[in-house]
C-alpha cells in the first residue's frame, strides 16, 4: 500500500501538483505514503474502539498489531498520528535499534540508532514479557540529550514498541 501510494502521487496530476508546491517534497511524498498505507490497513472502524480517548499508548499500538493484518510499523504511524499533544511512537529490535518510527511534533529517533541505553528502552529490554513506564525517559541523539519525556513500553511480536510523548501522556491521569 505505500508503493501503491507513491503511484498514485506520480500518476495523479493533482497529487503531483500538490508535491511540487511544496520545498520538502519528497519527505511529504514518504510521510503522505507512510499515513495513506497506515489508514487503508488500520482504518477507524479498527482504531476508534481500541484508542482510549486521551490517545493512544504503547499497549494500544499493541492492540492495533494483534487486531489487525497491518505491519508493526504501520500501527506506529497510525498511533503517532493519533497522540494527543504529540509525540513520537518507534519500533525497536530486541537489541534496542530503531527499525522504524513515527512522530507528530517530536523528532524521532534516527533508524538505526541505538537507544538501549535510555531509560525506558532498557527497562524493557530488561523486563521482556512486561510493559514498562518511565516518566523522565528521553531520545539519544547524535546532538545530545534534550528534555525528559514520558514513556511506556511493551512488546509486540519480539520488538518493543513505545509511546513517548513530552506532555500530554494518555495514560497518566491528571
Amino acid at each position: 500500500l505505500h508503493e501503491f501510494g507513491h503511484h498514485l502521487q506520480q500518476t495523479d496530476l493533482d497529487l503531483g501538483a500538490a508535491l511540487l508546491d511544496h520545498a520538502a517534497d519528497q519527505q511529504l511524498e514518504e510521510a503522505a505514503c507512510q499515513v495513506f498505507a497506515s489508514r487503508v490497513l488500520l482504518p477507524d472502524e479498527l482504531v476508534g474502539p481500541l484508542t482510549p480517548q486521551r490517545g493512544p499508548d504503547a499497549t494500544t499500538v499493541a492492540a492495533y498489531y494483534n487486531m489487525s493484518n497491518a505491519s508493526r510499523a504501520a500501527c506506529c504511524v497510525r498511533a503517532a498520528e493519533l497522540l494527543v499533544g504529540g509525540g513520537a511512537v518507534v519500533l525497536y529490535g530486541s537489541d534496542g535499534v530503531v527499525d522504524a518510527n513515527a512522530s507528530t511534533g517530536v523528532i524521532p529517533p534516527a533508524r538505526g540508532s541505538d537507544q538501549s541505553g535510555t531509560p525506558l528502552v532498557a527497562r524493557a529490554l530488561s523486563r521482556p514479557g512486561e510493559t514498562v513506564e518511565h516518566n523522565e525517559t528521553f531520545i539519544a541523539y547524535s546532538t545530545g540529550t534534550p528534555a525528559p519525556l514520558y514513556g511506556q513500553a511493551t512488546r509486540a511480536d519480539g520488538s518493543v514498541v513505545p509511546a513517548l510523548q513530552a506532555h500530554t501522556a494518555s495514560r497518566k491521569p491528571f
